[in-house]
């Protein structure tokens, strides 16, 4: 199992500070590790063909042909998703109720759901912040789930770049898109469309 995870919106808790209303993170997983490979290989093949080399592909800044051309080349890939929203302007828990960010709350509370029936998984997360709290919620993340399912779940739990990891890339576009459909902005139905029936959305109370 390979799994990659990444977040549109922010984890601020202002939003009248500028924070976003919406916080949304997805999970996406890959039971076969070739079908991982040739995916990544076609969003490689995909930056080559639009000049992009390097570049990531990222879904709130790239323009509608793109995230079109995006969606077309991973459609024929076996991959699921599990993401999870929430709402700041709704009744969530506060300070005392989460042991550490909101990030690794929202993160936690979408793995309990997708590690279900996991077994040697590998998992990616967007590196954020620098490398001490990387590695601090790298453990808190790993041990929350093996105690959920035992030291079998997970091999290996690790952060890595956006820009050098592609499939981190597709995780960023299941959660972009997750987050368009949820605010009715433009092409959100059309984009939610490529991946319905390939995971779930859960909403956080």
């Amino acid at each position: 199992m390979l799994v990659f995870i990444d977040e549109s919106g922010d984890p601020g808790r202002s939003i009248a500070q500028g924070s976003s209303r919406f916080f949304a993170l997805a999970i996406v997983m890959f039971g076969d590790h070739d079908e991982a490979t040739r995916c990544e290989q076609a969003i490689a093949a995909l930056a080559e063909q639009l000049g992009r080399r390097q570049q990531e592909f990222k879904f709130s800044r790239d323009s509608h042909q793109t995230r079109r051309r995006f969606l077309t080349a991973v459609r024929p890939f076996r991959f699921t998703f599990h993401a999870v929203v929430l709402d700041k302007q709704r009744p969530w828990p506060r300070d005392h109720e989460i042991p550490a960010s909101l990030y690794e709350w929202a993160c936690g509370m979408a793995l309990r759901v997708a590690s279900d029936g996991w077994s040697d998984a590998t998992v990616l997360l967007d590196a954020m912040g620098d490398r001490r709290s990387q590695r601090e919620r790298q453990r808190r993340l790993r041990d929350e789930v093996v105690a959920l399912r035992g030291p079998g779940a997970l091999k290996r739990l690790a952060t890595a770049r956006s820009h050098s990891q592609r499939l981190l890339q597709l995780a960023d576009y299941v959660a972009g898109i997750v987050m368009r459909q949820l605010t009715g902005k433009k092409w959100g139905d059309d984009y939610f469309s490529d991946i319905r029936g390939r995971g779930t959305v859960q909403r956080l109370q």
